[in-house]
């Protein structure tokens, strides 16, 4: 088994990935790595993505997982963007031109961001908005 540490960039641990409103069936997280991690991924011929001039790499599978905090408590709670974890992963086969395959095997949470829920653009203090400007 192999391990790879860095930033959560999109986090579907406690319910499936969803494409299109259908779901996928499968858990997955992508996290940002730095420069080392992304050298150690690439030397195993794991393709990464390139967002933002940041390095990127998805984790998925179809099983259950272990999803724990640094003590090894079971987690529940889905990871926020810039959440600190380290990925354990399968190296799977390569498989064309798309690289070798990976296959998450566990999530440990070394730092926590709370996932942000859906906001209202509109529910705002607006004790604190001078709205004399505002057309509507």
């Amino acid at each position: 088994m192999e391990y790879v540490q860095g930033e959560v960039a999109f986090s579907h641990l406690t319910k499936h990935e969803s494409f299109n409103g259908e779901s996928t069936g499968k858990y997955s997280v992508v996290i940002t790595v730095d420069a080392d991690e992304a050298k150690k991924l690439e030397e195993q011929g794991i393709k990464l993505k390139d967002y933002d001039g940041k390095k990127q790499r998805a984790f998925k599978t179809k099983f259950e997982f272990q999803y724990v905090d640094a003590e090894k408590t079971p987690q529940k709670d889905e990871l926020g963007r810039g959440s600190k974890v380290m990925v354990a992963y399968k190296v799977g086969e390569p498989y064309g031109n798309y690289g070798t395959t990976t296959y998450l095997q566990g999530v440990k949470v070394v730092e926590r961001v709370q996932a942000g829920g859906s906001v209202d653009a509109f529910e705002v203090d607006e004790s604190e908005i001078d709205n004399s400007d505002i057309p509507f």
